[in-house]
């Protein structure tokens, strides 16, 4: 980790600018934000009792396995990314630093999109 002296002479140090704290984030703390961060997913979730009310039936319940799956797979990747991307960019970080900073932007872009158009729809669900 690169440090500096403080300009006022205090004697303290502090990180270099654009840099994270090392170990800041435990393994439990990235599990929860990769959790967080795939509201989408959890969302299709929350439709089941939609799903039930239309007449699915008994396959509705393979929703949440369903949905499980993906969420542990995600947060499995997530993790094993965060390792090596350090970055506070979150989707963007990730994508930008594996393929390219106009596809991280764009796919910034769709998930701010897909999460407002998931907000309308479970508004308009439950109106």
């Amino acid at each position: 980790m690169t440090t500096f002296k403080d300009r006022q002479g205090t004697g303290r140090r502090h990180e270099a600018p654009g840099m994270l704290k090392a170990n800041a984030l435990g393994l439990w703390d990235v599990v929860f934000m990769a959790v967080a961060t795939s509201a989408p997913i959890t969302a299709m979730s929350g439709n089941l009792p939609v799903g039930v009310g239309f007449g699915v039936g008994i396959g509705a319940p393979a929703t949440y396995i369903w949905a499980t799956v993906i969420l542990s797979v995600f947060a499995v990747g997530y993790v094993a990314m965060a390792r090596y991307v350090t970055s506070t960019g979150a989707f963007y970080g990730f994508i930008s630093r594996g393929i390219g900073r106009v596809p991280g932007l764009g796919s910034g872009y769709m998930v701010t999109f897909s999460y407002s158009v998931f907000e309308a729809a479970i508004v308009g669900i439950f109106s």
